[in-house]
Parts: C-alpha cells; structure tokens; sequence
C-alpha cells in the first residue's frame, strides 16, 4: 500500500514523503483519509515549542494531525459492527484499555496513552492511511460531510466543557477564548437558548463572535460577578485571573485552556468566599456522537471556523499558514483525498 505523510523531521522541517503503513492488527482497522484539520497544538508541535517535543514525548521524525475524517479502507479478522467503506471520525487518545482507568471508562486519563499525532508512538493522520483501533471510530452520518466531519475532535472539547460546567440556557455564560473551541461552544449555547458573553483578545475572534450574535469584548471589560457559567478556552495568565473576578455565588468553572507557564499572584480564597466549583476538561471523547448530531442539526456548523484549504502536496504550505498565524478564521483545513465519500 502506497503512502504519503506529513512528516516533521526537525522544528520547523515538514515535508510530505513517504511513511509506511502498518498492517492491521485483529481489532484494528485501515482508514484512507478524506480531510485533517490543524490548530495550534499542531503549530507547536511543528515548531518544536510544544511541551510534548521538550518533554521528549513526542520525537522527531513523527507525523502529525489529529482531527481528521475518513472511510474505512480495510479491517483485522476481529473487527466486528464496521465495514469496508464506512464513512468515520476517530478521537486521537490510543489507551491500554487494561488499566483501572480505562476499565472505568475513562479512556483518556490513561496512564499508558498515547495520543495520535500529538504524542507517543502512534503517527498522526497527515497521510494517505492510518492504522487505529476499531473501537476509536464513530460512524459520520450521511447529512454531515467529511470536510466539516474532520472538525468534530475539537468540537467535542467545546461540548464536554458546557456539559462539566452544566451549563442551562437560564444560566449567565462568559466563554473565554475565540478561537474553534470558544466559536463552536457559542454555536452550541445560542442553540440551547443561554445568554451567552464572549471575551477574548484577537479583533478578529470578538467580531467573529459578534457575527455569531453575542456580546463580544476584551476581557480587561468583563464585568465583575455577573456569570453562572465561564468556560475558559485559553488558559492564560490574563484569563487565569479573570475567572474568580467574573464568577457570581456559586459559579461552576471549566478549564479547558492549557498554559505552558505558571500564573503567579493568583489567589484562591474567591473559590471558597464565593462558593466556586472549578472542573478540568481534557477532551471530550463521550460526545463525538452528539457533535455529529449537531452538525447534521446545522447547530454546529465547520465551515464557519475554516480560514483555508490546502491540497495535502501543499502541505509545507498550509505548515506556513499555521506558524505565522495570518488567519482571519481559525481553522486550516488540508485535502488529503477530498474525492473519498464511502457510502
């Protein structure tokens, strides 16, 4: 079997050369890829800033891509409820599936992971076939193109934060952040009816947030106790400090923003002056189904977050595109095989 990745040999060194494909094993499944979608965690992986590539997590040469659509090529003699042809999305976390923690279903706290594309040994998938686990994959339904199907993974963080946070449509909502995660969560709270603020940095994301139809501001002018619900998508020092200041009685938190850097001067009394719940949202790997019933529904909807295509020969290209960051919208969306549909 012929394959082509996009391969990342150095910081900054990616170029689409060929990588092999591994036969599958019995429970395992080959899927040919349609689209990959790339974020800023592929941007620092790329760059080698990621604290995956510091760590030694993730070692050069190592492909990337972790939100991708696709159609099942091939199957090991085990696989059973897929088929040749299925129209799939797959979430990047590759667990043991033995430890305590995945046999409580919490697949993505576990200790022996790895995550596809992003660290670990399982390569990314920037390529023409990926080898997964059958269990990994969620069936895309007929109403939701493979294009838009490729921006589920993130999408399904958005979700698990407004559903840690228990988020009503009678709650108050501030969404930090205005990048896919921050525009997908606002997607999802218009639709459910909340009264929703959006706070950020970038001109672009507020009035991308505004065309949404929300309050959109800096967050130096959040307004202090005034929200039930804040969702941050940032992590960042500004948002770390924000969170307690924005909080009403009894606000519930949801952190889905990673900081690299420690945030010093933070004070946690408000939490219990205020009554605060706070909650970590790492993935979402239980609504890849709702996501895609969303999407179908039009309450999510892609291709409003997608600044630009590329073919997968450009890729170094769209790698460009990423680094430099001269994005109006925030996704980057690269074609590896945009003719597959399955059926």
């Amino acid at each position: 079997m012929e394959n082509s990745a996009a391969v990342v040999r150095g910081p900054g060194q990616v170029a689409v050369e060929p990588w092999p494909v591994r036969p599958p094993l019995s429970d395992e499944v080959v899927v040919r890829i349609a689209y990959v979608g790339f974020c800023g965690t592929d941007a620092a992986l790329i760059a080698g800033t990621s604290p995956f590539v510091l760590q030694g997590k993730q070692k050069h040469p190592f492909v990337v891509g972790h939100e991708w659509s696709g159609v099942i090529e091939s199957l090991g003699d085990g696989v059973k409820g897929r088929y040749v042809g299925e129209r799939v999305v797959g979430h990047p976390f590759i667990p043991c599936r033995t430890c305590d923690r995945c046999r409580a279903g919490s697949i993505n706290q576990c200790r022996d992971r790895s995550e596809l594309g992003v660290w670990g040994t399982v390569p990314g998938a920037a390529q023409n076939f990926i080898t997964i686990p059958a269990a990994n994959l969620t069936p895309v339904p007929d109403a939701v193109s493979l294009a838009d199907a490729a921006l589920c993974e993130p999408s399904v963080t958005s979700l698990q934060g407004i559903a840690v946070a228990g988020a009503t449509e009678s709650d108050r909502v501030a969404v930090i952040g205005t990048g896919t995660l921050a525009q997908v969560a606002v997607q999802v709270l218009i639709g459910m009816g909340a009264r929703v603020d959006a706070f950020g940095s970038s001109p672009h994301g507020l009035s991308q947030m505004a065309a949404l139809g929300v309050s959109a501001r800096p967050l130096a002018d959040a307004p202090e106790d005034a929200y039930d619900v804040i969702i941050d998508f940032v992590g960042d020092a500004a948002a770390t400090h924000a969170l307690l200041c924005m909080a009403d009685a009894g606000a519930r938190i949801a952190l889905a923003g990673v900081s690299a850097e420690a945030v010093n001067g933070f004070s946690l009394a408000p939490v219990v002056l205020k009554n605060v719940t706070i909650s970590g949202v790492l993935h979402g790997v239980q609504q890849y189904d709702r996501v895609l019933r969303l999407m179908a529904a039009g309450v999510i909807r892609p291709g409003e977050l997608v600044d630009s295509r590329f073919p997968f020969a450009d890729f170094p290209q769209a790698a460009h595109a990423l680094l430099t960051g001269r994005r109006v919208r925030p996704k980057i969306l690269v074609e590896v095989d945009p003719s597959v549909n399955g059926g």
